[in-house]
């Protein structure tokens, strides 16, 4: 599990986008005030992903999914460990 506060991580591997300035105001209200609740202004987003790194630090596998909404199952990240 990885924290990356800030995106400097997801900066560096290409997977923050930046939301249109015109969204701004949307997430200024109470509840969803962005800057709030991640610390920054910024008004960027990293694309989530899934790493599976085995102990020698090499990536094995990969979940990129440009649509937030679609994450990796759990079973499938489970399925990935056991090929390890």
């Amino acid at each position: 599990m990885l924290s990356d506060a800030g995106n400097k991580l997801a900066r560096e591997l290409g997977i923050v986008w930046k939301q249109p300035d015109d969204l701004r105001p949307l997430f200024k209200q109470p509840g969803t005030d962005l800057e709030q609740r991640y610390g920054n202004d910024s008004f960027e987003l990293p694309v989530p992903v899934t790493f599976l790194v085995n102990r020698n630090d090499m990536v094995r596998n990969v979940c990129l999914e440009a649509d937030y909404r679609k994450r990796l199952e759990p079973e499938t990240a489970m399925e990935w460990i056991a090929r390890l």
